[in-house]
């Protein structure tokens, strides 16, 4: 049996984590807060205003929910608020670029969309169906 060197080991190791902590932080929100315990992709949008509602999966209104919005590759949350009494958000202008928008409540889990602002793209509407987190 052939035996690998330490430092080569080693090296391998730190490539292999540098590698998945740029893929996570690329692919999905970081510092956003997870009521449950998964953040679950819903994919891509492109709009130049969102809103929206958010129930459960048996059509009740979450009031208590909150909806985030972070630029993409940036640790700090740019927008933190709760949905109305009937469930219902809308998410001031944003100036063009790529941004996480994220939705979740206390034992649910974060469901999160890759957005993209283009001027002129209009208004995309969300209904959002949280699932509880496990």
């Amino acid at each position: 049996m052939t035996r690998m060197p330490l430092a080569s080991i080693i090296g391998v190791v730190l490539i292999a984590v540098a590698v998945n902590v740029v893929a996570q932080s690329s692919f999905s929100p970081r510092g956003m807060w997870c009521g449950g315990n998964q953040l679950i992709a819903e994919g891509a949008i492109q709009a130049s205003r969102v809103k929206g509602l958010v129930e459960d999966g048996a059509g009740s209104v979450f009031p208590n929910a909150w909806v985030q919005l972070q630029i993409k590759g940036q640790p700090e949350v740019l927008l933190n608020m709760q949905v109305d009494d009937k469930g219902r958000f809308k998410v001031p202008k944003l100036r063009p670029g790529g941004y996480w928008l994220g939705v979740t409540c206390n034992g649910f889990n974060l469901h999160y969309w890759d957005l993209t602002v283009k001027p002129g793209s209009g208004t995309k509407f969300l209904h959002v169906v949280l699932t509880p987190g496990t």
